[in-house]
């Protein structure tokens, strides 16, 4: 098995640590995986074409919350906030390997505040099979503070 770990940054000395990240590959397939970056926010690794029959990079990322005291820290090296670490991140990737495909996952903490996250006015009429699909009943006001 293969482990990758960034280990999180302990901002005070109250308190956990924060932003780590932790990426567990299986024996099987840890061959086809190498590190290519690791960044403020996360790590870049590179898969082997073997594995996907094309060359891919896996990024891996935990963007804290926006008020989270760890996404304004200096921590991030004048770099912006761990949104603007991300998309920068993923430009220069993608520029710098353009013929691989991009898998991106991790923790975004989702910046959806009071955005509903389901489908609103819910219906099968846009579907090819509308008589297998339930249509959502539902309609809850979100209010999160992420």
């Amino acid at each position: 098995m293969l482990k990758i770990v960034k280990h999180g940054v302990k901002l005070s000395k109250h308190g956990r640590a924060s932003g780590g990240i932790l990426v567990f590959v299986s024996k099987s397939v840890s061959d086809c995986f190498s590190t290519i970056d690791e960044f403020d926010c996360g790590v870049t690794l590179k898969i082997s074409s073997s594995l996907f029959n094309d060359p891919v990079l896996y990024v891996v990322c935990y963007v804290p919350p926006s008020s989270s005291t760890f996404y304004k820290q200096v921590h991030f090296n004048g770099q912006g906030n761990g949104m603007c670490i991300l998309e920068g991140k993923l430009n220069e990737v993608k520029l710098l390997y353009p013929d691989h495909q991009l898998i991106v996952t991790g923790d975004f903490n989702a910046r959806t505040k009071d955005i509903q996250d389901f489908i609103q006015d819910d219906s099968p009429d846009y579907l090819p099979l509308p008589d297998i699909y339930p249509e959502d009943q539902f309609q809850i006001k979100r209010k999160t503070k992420d």
